[in-house]
């Protein structure tokens, strides 16, 4: 009896932890994937910028002396 018992605990046991480990497995694809698409994103953000970036200053340095001299 103490045995069966012992079995069963141990098959719920073994059972509990596989799926811990599936779920840690599944999250740490998630988080594989949302990182690459966070790189993506922010690699085109960053060209974006270097591309833009003189443009982007120009603009602001104008706004900024027209605000000063208003």
């Amino acid at each position: 009896m103490a045995g069966k018992f012992a079995f069963e605990l141990t098959i719920i046991f073994v059972g509990v932890t596989a799926a811990f480990a599936l779920e840690n497995l599944r999250q740490h694809h998630e988080d594989v994937r949302y990182r690459a698409g966070m790189i993506a994103a922010l690699s085109t953000t960053f060209e974006d910028v270097a591309h833009h970036g003189k443009d982007i200053d120009r603009t602001i340095s104008q706004k900024l002396q027209a605000f000063d001299a208003a």
